[in-house]
């Protein structure tokens, strides 16, 4: 099993934040007054004997400023679920395997079409990706400019490659405390605007 860490980086898009940071951010949108509802929350506890104290003052919180729930859209109690289109287990939050076989199900592209059909999946996915424009570079080449489709044996080995790493994609886990956090950084002499 791979693991990744959920950083910022991971997050920027759909972020996750404590208890504390929703509560700053309820007082600034409190402050805004245009603020209807707020979608697609999460309570997560590391401990099963933390998450009623937890709850109580997300609720606290929430009451504080007015915020209502839909008890009709409400979960609680599950080990595991989908949330904001991932997996968010105990183990950390993984990729959702629908996106995933979409891809690995997914023929070698004969045109531009497809091409961008396939970098749409691998965008949805790329957190999960370690490295991602190295191993999708010739695809997002063969969409730079006004180029004729050529999808030549470097497209079909990275295609065959990626299809190969998503085949076990990683679980984006938070640090242990007390354990050594290694932290890689990957250098590319490639860009892609996408990744």
């Amino acid at each position: 099993m791979k693991t990744q860490l959920f950083s910022e980086r991971n997050t920027a898009k759909r972020s996750s934040h404590t208890l504390p940071q929703v509560q700053r951010k309820l007082h600034q949108l409190n402050h805004l007054r245009r603020v209807k509802d707020i979608d697609d929350m999460l309570v997560k506890s590391s401990r099963e004997t933390d998450h009623v104290a937890q709850l109580r003052v997300c609720f606290s919180i929430l009451n504080k400023y007015g915020m209502k729930l839909n008890p009709t859209k409400c979960t609680f109690g599950v080990p595991s679920g989908e949330f904001l289109g991932y997996l968010v287990t105990e183990r950390g939050i993984e990729a959702n395997p629908k996106q995933i076989s979409a891809l690995l199900d997914m023929p070698s592209p004969e045109n531009t079409r497809e091409v961008q059909r396939l970098t749409g999946r691998i965008a949805a996915l790329n957190r999960f990706i370690s490295r991602s424009t190295d191993k999708c570079l010739p695809f997002y080449q063969l969409l730079r400019g006004n180029k004729k489709f050529l999808w030549d044996e470097k497209c079909e080995e990275a295609f065959k490659q990626l299809k190969t790493y998503l085949s076990e994609p990683p679980i984006l886990a938070k640090p242990v405390e007390g354990e050594p956090l290694y932290l890689y950084i990957a250098v590319s002499p490639a860009a892609s605007a996408g990744s």
